[in-house]
């Protein structure tokens, strides 16, 4: 019964994403409870209550483009746009175009990639964003870039990475 519904919302997730999700059947097929528990963690992943969806999103993308360059990103693209994020913003964020950003949108990219990166963060930056966001919002923007790079490793682990794909803005 519990595998059952397992691969029903691994099957609507597919549905949502357009993405394949074989990498989570695998890990269905070998241990509900390892299932259950990445899916406990979803919900983390998508975690907005008080940065703007704007800061998030692009937070999302730039992290995952650190990581992927194909499904994984172009899920971000896709979750960022029925958000409501504009488009110009998304098509800047996913393509590294920090000067199409909006100030301060091109800080929160260039401070997403350089924790993405393990890079050594800029002080000064980092307490003008938590100055423009307030430090729930930074806590949450934490959250964000440290749980998309969750995705993209357990494919690659598993065998699952794909190729670049371009990211189509649709």
């Amino acid at each position: 019964m519990i595998k059952w519904l397992i691969m029903r919302e691994i099957g609507k997730f597919e549905q949502k994403t357009g993405q394949s999700a074989a990498w989570m059947r695998d890990i269905a097929a070998h241990s509900n409870l390892a299932a259950l528990k990445v899916a406990l963690f979803l919900p983390l992943s998508r975690h907005e209550d008080f940065a703007p969806p704007e800061l998030l999103h692009v937070a999302r993308i730039a992290a995952t483009r650190q990581e992927d360059c194909g499904p994984c990103l172009q899920i971000a693209v896709d979750f960022a746009l029925a958000s409501g994020i504009a488009d110009g913003i998304v098509a800047a964020a996913a393509a590294g175009d920090l000067r199409s950003l909006p100030a301060p949108l091109d800080d929160v990219h260039r401070y997403s990639t350089t924790v993405a990166e393990a890079g050594q963060v800029d002080i000064p930056q980092y307490g003008q964003l938590v100055q423009h966001y307030g430090p729930a919002a930074i806590a949450e923007l934490a959250l964000a870039i440290a749980s998309v790079r969750f995705f993209p490793a357990v494919k690659r682990a598993l065998g699952h990475a794909q190729s670049c794909q371009q990211v189509q803005l649709s």
